[in-house]
């Protein structure tokens, strides 16, 4: 039996709405306004209605071969109206959707089917790396599959059923899945103060769909009953975000921070009708931000920040018109049903001021690492504090360094280990490495981002094995490509006689950083 969502006057959900399912909001959206136009894509455009028809479709063909609740399915899909449907299927059957880039490698997508064991991989074309992998159905979403004719299979929907599995780099050298529960997306775009979303909202789906900040675009704007616009395929310039923007009326737009610096220097009139522009997963410039602000009062600025183990955003920040943002942008308060703690070497709270391990609690965050016991157990921890929640609550340690400024409202302080964001993207370097060493030309590998101000890079300094031979770098450029993510692949490599360590004998990468600086 469907659970049945209502949604109260004026589109602000029902209090139970942030407790419901995915695809029961979506249902919900669908009684409400059927007509109403979900999305515009590239691909097609859809009513609720047809979104709603086409995806119950798609599920009886995935249901035909063998989905069902508790399965995964892995999407090697790029944004379009095809995947959204295709996602929304899964969720109606009870499984939960793992997105793979359309750009990853072949060898970077065995390992991570061989991880997540899906049931099948759901794809717009039949790409040859995944149709190589022959232990595993390969489904092609066409117009057979959007036309199929039986019925999509009715289940118990649960809040607590998986939506998404979600990879992100691993410290251990290999990437690991977040598993987030539907209930943490709900909580994430229903009745929240960061951005509210009303059903004349026009929503941008710029990211993506394996990056996080898509389950904000895409289920922020669907279960809210606004219009979603779907950018085309990548690559995408500065004149085509502006000219989407433009064309379409788009009042809601994310931005990963360093596309949202280069947007407000090159196209700042791109923000001219924006009602919200979020930016996130880098440390937001106050220039960029008072510099849109003065062009385009009424665009509020939002500060987003969030791990993917907490739902894309912990806390947000709207910047204020006069506000003196003085050296940094706070990432402000924790999303409402979320609490952060900020804690010591010890585990102990720290003092108000005072900098500490940002700590997450609350409806956001996932279920922990999928098949990565030790771990999961390791950064998901018994929750100290009395909070009021359910026995068995956990607190999620970011590894995140923040302080807490009088007001309440947090800032970012760094990282607490070797992790570091590049174009919102999460990366272990380790992860890295472990793949330049594979190389027998390569002895020693460190990788880290170089900072500057004609945009970010990865520079990774090298160790040959045989000095007087060097490396050929168009190999181990060619190696990292076959075997890393796009965003994964270092632009730079320096060769060094040795990598320094600390006294704790980790790679120095401080000291690699200050070589970087004074080159320029």
């Amino acid at each position: 039996m469907q659970h049945i969502v209502e949604f109260s006057e004026g589109g602000t959900p029902a209090s139970e709405a942030a407790e419901a399912c995915v695809d029961a909001l979506i249902r919900a959206r669908t009684r409400e306004t059927p007509d109403a136009t979900a999305i515009i894509a590239p691909d097609g455009t859809f009513s609720y209605r047809q979104l709603d028809g086409t995806s119950d479709r798609v599920a009886a063909a995935l249901a035909r071969h063998g989905v069902g609740r508790g399965d995964r399915v892995a999407i090697r899909m790029g944004r379009s109206a095809r995947l959204i449907t295709t996602w929304l299927a899964v969720l109606k059957l009870g499984a939960a959707y793992l997105p793979i880039a359309p750009g990853d490698p072949r060898e970077r997508v065995e390992e991570l089917l061989a991880d997540a064991r899906p049931a099948l991989v759901a794809c717009d074309h039949a790409p040859e790396e995944v149709a190589a992998t022959t232990d595993v159905t390969l489904l092609e979403i066409d117009e057979s599959v959007l036309g199929f004719a039986g019925d999509c299979p009715q289940r118990n929907a649960d809040p607590s059923d998986l939506a998404y599995l979600m990879y992100t780099s691993g410290s251990t050298g290999k990437p690991k899945a977040v598993m987030v529960e539907h209930r943490s997306i709900s909580n994430l775009v229903l009745d929240q103060d960061y951005v509210r979303i009303a059903r004349n909202d026009i929503v941008l789906h710029r990211a993506t769909p394996a990056f996080d900040a898509a389950t904000f675009e895409i289920w922020g704007a669907l279960l809210n009953g606004a219009t979603l616009v779907v950018a085309p395929q990548d690559p995408i310039g500065v004149d085509d975000t502006a000219q989407l923007v433009s064309d379409h009326g788009v009042s809601i737009m994310f931005l990963t921070t360093a596309v949202f610096h280069q947007q407000v220097d090159e196209r700042v009139d791109t923000f001219r009708n924006v009602r919200t522009a979020i930016a996130g997963g880098e440390a937001l410039s106050p220039v960029h931000a008072e510099r849109l602000q003065k062009a385009f009062p009424r665009c509020v600025v939002v500060n987003g920040y969030g791990p993917t183990e907490a739902t894309t955003f912990t806390a947000c920040h709207r910047v204020g018109q006069d506000e003196d943002l003085a050296a940094s942008v706070p990432i402000g308060m924790p999303l409402r049903n979320v609490r952060v703690h900020l804690i010591d070497e010890s585990g102990m709270p720290v003092a108000d001021g005072s900098p500490g391990e940002l700590c997450v609690s609350g409806a956001g965050l996932a279920r922990g690492y999928w098949r990565r016991p030790r771990l999961t157990a390791e950064r998901f921890i018994p929750n100290p504090f009395d909070e009021g929640e359910k026995p068995g609550s956990r607190l999620y340690r970011t590894g995140d360094l923040a302080q807490r400024l009088p007001g309440g409202e947090l800032v970012f302080l760094g990282r607490l280990d070797d992790q570091f964001k590049l174009r919102g993207m999460r990366i272990e370097p380790e992860e890295i490495e472990r793949v330049l060493t594979r190389s027998p030309e390569v002895r020693r590998a460190a990788v880290l981002v170089r900072r500057r101000a004609e945009g970010d890079n990865l520079t990774a300094f090298l160790v040959p094995r045989e000095p007087s031979l060097g490396i050929d770098r168009r190999r181990l450029r060619r190696l990292a490509s076959q075997c890393l993510p796009g965003h994964m692949v270092p632009a730079q490599f320096v060769m060094v006689d040795d990598i320094p360590v600390t006294g704790r004998g980790k790679i120095d990468r401080e000291f690699l950083a200050s070589i970087l600086r004074a080159a320029g």
